[in-house]
This record gives structure tokens, sequence and C-alpha cells, in this order.
């Protein structure tokens, strides 16, 4: 059974590079993800019991309020912008600068 294993890591770590390096960064992302939500728990921990109930209460309305409305505002310019930065790259500077104004004036009226 051991012998089956070790075939498996020789043949997935040491002879495909692609994969060893696929497994590699997916790690160092996942890792990354779970020390991000780690310290979002504890500093959310802290906040909750120094703001005490109601406060916090009203926090995480401001907070979901503008997770709501930060969606309005982008108006899903990122992949516009993407899909048009890679079919003209000439117009970086009028493509960046119309997403700006854009979301500027999403931002504005949310």
């Amino acid at each position: 059974m051991f012998h089956f294993f070790k075939r498996w890591y020789n043949y997935f770590f040491t002879g495909n590079s692609g994969f060893k390096r696929y497994a590699t960064n997916t790690g160092w992302l996942l890792g990354a993800r779970a020390i991000q939500m780690l310290v979002a728990l504890i500093i959310g921990a802290m906040v909750a019991r120094y703001l005490g109930p109601q406060q916090f209460g009203i926090y995480n309305y401001v907070i979901s309020y503008v997770a709501i409305f930060s969606v309005l505002a982008s108006l899903g310019t990122n992949n516009i912008l993407v899909k048009d930065l890679l079919n003209d790259p000439d117009k970086k500077n009028m493509l960046m600068g119309s997403g700006l104004f854009i979301r500027f004036a999403g931002s504005i009226l949310a």
C-alpha cells in the first residue's frame, strides 16, 4: 500500500513540474485564505467585545450597507475593463480613465 503512495507522490511531485507548481501555488493560496479568515475572526471578536451588543449591531449594519452598495458602485466595470484592455491595449489610458469615472459616478449615486 505504501508503495502505491510512494509511486503516486513521485509521479505527481517530482516528475511532473506543472502539477508540483500548481499544488504549491494552491497550497499558498489556501494558507493565505485560512490566515485571513483567522485574523478576521480574532479582530471581529475583539471589536465585538469592545463595542458591546448595541454598537456592534450598528457597526454590522453599516458594514452590510456598504457591502450592498459597493456592488452597485462598481457597476460591473471590472469585467468590462479587463475584456476591453485585452482587446485593445493601445487605449489603456482612455479605458482606465473612463472606468475610474464610471466607478466614481456610481459611488456618488449609491
